[in-house]
């Protein structure tokens, strides 16, 4: 609200050590790091001219996926953390990575996660371009449609969480076996990815990702689609789901 009130352009956040980025738009909305991601990927391509392949993480956005094929750039999807990420840029020939939680990396910089260097990346690309951020939003949604991304942390007991280990992560499942689930949403499943926990991809372009932690009695369910109310419509089913409930 201060952004918009004080007439700032933007506003960007980062973590205590700044290996994350966010930011606020001069309306006061959230930018999330998926969306930044998705502009760096453009004005290193486009306004920079360079090349490379993009590196995401299994619970990275489908802008991403989107942004990429617009612009002819090859992507790799790696399961959830940023040492994934890492080996891929040591392996080379990486132009950017970056992860859900707001860790963006630029290779040719550093081979690790650097907020503040993004937050000055974007600021270039809205001088490049002579555009608010919010413009560049607007043009970037426009050229690769809308994707609403959300995530939620179960608290299960640990029998909950052995229950969903064996009953979706360690088991055997298909897409059919799923099916039913969405039929009321309209989804149809077209994949079972089983990188890092248990991710659904629809027919839609959206998805559902459950996902366990390796440490505490925890499942996080993840999500994107089309609009919010079939996001959120998703993500009640994906808690159901790592819940037992249906």
């Amino acid at each position: 609200v201060k952004v918009k009130e004080l007439g700032y352009d933007a506003c960007f956040i980062t973590d205590g050590d700044a290996d994350r980025v966010a930011a606020i738009d001069d309306q006061g909305n959230f930018v999330s790091p998926q969306r930044i991601l998705t502009l760096l990927i453009a004005h290193l391509a486009e306004d920079k001219q360079l090349s490379g392949k993009v590196v995401r993480t299994v619970s990275g956005s489908n802008l991403i996926k989107r942004q990429c094929q617009r612009l002819g750039l090859d992507l790799e999807t790696t399961p959830i953390g940023f040492k994934w990420i890492y080996a891929q840029m040591k392996a080379g020939d990486v132009l950017i990575g970056g992860e859900e939680g707001g860790g963006i990396g630029i290779p040719t910089h550093v081979f690790e996660r650097d907020g503040l260097f993004m937050s000055l990346l974007v600021v270039e690309l809205m001088a490049e371009r002579k555009m608010s951020l919010r413009q560049l939003l607007d043009v970037m949604l426009e050229q690769l449609g809308n994707l609403d991304y959300d995530r939620r942390d179960l608290k299960l007991t640990v029998e909950q969480k052995q229950a969903f280990l064996d009953t979706h992560v360690n088991a055997d499942t298909n897409a059919q076996d799923y099916a039913g689930f969405f039929t009321e949403l309209g989804e149809t499943i077209v994949s079972v990815n089983r990188l890092d926990g248990v991710k659904l991809d629809f027919a839609s372009d959206a998805w559902l990702l459950m996902r366990p932690s390796g440490t505490e009695p925890l499942v996080r369910v993840y999500a994107e689609a089309a609009t919010k109310e079939q996001l959120n419509a998703l993500l009640d089913v994906g808690c159901a789901l790592a819940k037992g409930e249906c």
